[in-house]
């Protein structure tokens, strides 16, 4: 409980201080402050396909979003005493929607980089974890080094840092960008590609739901935040 009480003090600061980075021509931090208690509602961008922060969960045939950052979301709601709406987009496009006011603030487990904190001011971080592969049961055997991943079809998704870890570190692979995790783990169980890089407790997430996933035994180098 202390953590996420340590959180919402870090948000809500974070709403209410930060007028230089999340600035636009016609709006500063103080900005969206106001405006946020003027409509009464605070809204936030999120991508659900990410478990256990956020993603879709369906309930006597209602869909709704859940997760860690949701319940987030509605801790800050409820400490402003504002409506909380959850505006669900693709990844690559978050950043981009909190700039032109689409959004009021991001929850979508984006890892601090020095190009991303140009456009916009992070929280402290609030949980820390490490990059993995997720392969086939029937490959992990392949897959023991970052050598191995010579010639190998990796996929990432778009707009994250695992497209850049890809890139800059897994240098013989090829690299396939989609939207949605989802996405990349059905092309996974397909045979269309090779191994999906994400975070550790993504993919933990990922592999519990699919027997015939694993995490492969080899270390990925992080992206520094």
């Amino acid at each position: 409980m202390k953590k996420i009480i340590a959180m919402l003090i870090v948000l809500v600061g974070f709403l209410a201080a930060c007028t230089n980075q999340i600035t636009t021509e016609n709006s500063t931090g103080s900005a969206v402050l106001d405006r946020i208690y003027a409509k009464k509602k605070i809204v936030i961008g999120t991508t659900a396909d990410y478990p256990p922060f956020e993603w879709h969960y369906i309930n006597d045939g209602k869909d709704s979003v859940v997760g860690i950052d949701i319940d987030i979301a509605n801790a800050i709601g409820e400490a402003l005493g504002v409506e909380v709406e959850i505006r669900e987009m693709e990844f690559n496009f978050l950043i981009a929607a909190m700039k032109s006011g689409k959004v009021d603030l991001v929850l979508a487990g984006i890892t601090p980089t020095e190009e991303r904190s140009k456009e916009v001011a992070f929280t402290n971080i609030y949980y820390d974890s490490h990059m993995v592969a997720v392969v086939k049961k029937t490959d992990a055997g392949k897959f023991t080094s970052l050598d191995s991943f010579n010639g190998a079809n990796v996929g990432a998704q778009k707009g994250t840092s695992q497209e850049g870890i890809v890139k800059d570190t897994l240098t013989g692979a090829t690299l396939t960008s989609q939207p949605k995790n989802p996405t990349l783990i059905l092309a996974l169980q397909q045979g269309k590609l090779d191994a999906v890089i994400m975070d550790n407790i993504a993919a933990d997430e990922f592999v519990k739901a699919n027997s015939d996933l694993t995490v492969a035994s080899v270390e990925i180098p992080s992206e520094d935040a």
